[in-house]
């Protein structure tokens, strides 16, 4: 694999006292290299978002990154003050993280819900489904990425 882009080591991120499990992120480790597509997929409330909110530093008051490392090009943006989030948030290396984040999702979920209300319930049908979707990610996502 070359060098990443985004790497995510050993995140963790805690939840309030009154959640219903202590983190909501736990122990995290990811590696994005440019050109790369990858797509994150889990269960509603499984941290997906939490994850994505974490890498640009963009978490609810309540929320707290507790462990680990985002290197966003080798800079940890763990220990990034404010206002280097900001100008880090407004680069060219940033600028297409969140909208890429979102259109994932969204066509994650559009797939998986056409798929469901399809009743392909078969492991076949949904792998079909998923690499539909994935050749769609591809041709949408990999000319921003460069």
């Amino acid at each position: 694999m070359a060098e990443p882009i985004l790497e995510i080591k050993g995140l963790a991120v805690e939840l309030p006292p009154w959640a219903d499990r202590p983190q909501a992120v736990s122990d995290t480790s990811l590696a994005l290299a440019r050109d790369e597509i990858l797509c994150v997929v889990g269960e509603s409330g499984s941290g997906k978002s939490v994850m994505a909110r974490a890498v640009m530093r963009l978490l609810p008051e309540h929320l707290r990154a507790s462990a680990g490392a985002i290197l966003l090009e080798g800079e940890d943006l763990m220990r990034a003050t404010p206002s280097r989030m900001r100008e880090v948030r407004g680069s060219s290396r940033a600028q297409g993280l969140d909208r890429i984040a979102v259109m994932a999702a969204l066509n994650i979920a559009h797939e998986l819900l056409q798929a469901r209300q399809n009743n392909e319930s078969d492991s076949g049908a949904l792998a079909q489904h998923l690499q539909a979707m994935r050749t769609k990610l591809d041709a949408a996502l990999a000319p921003r990425l460069k």
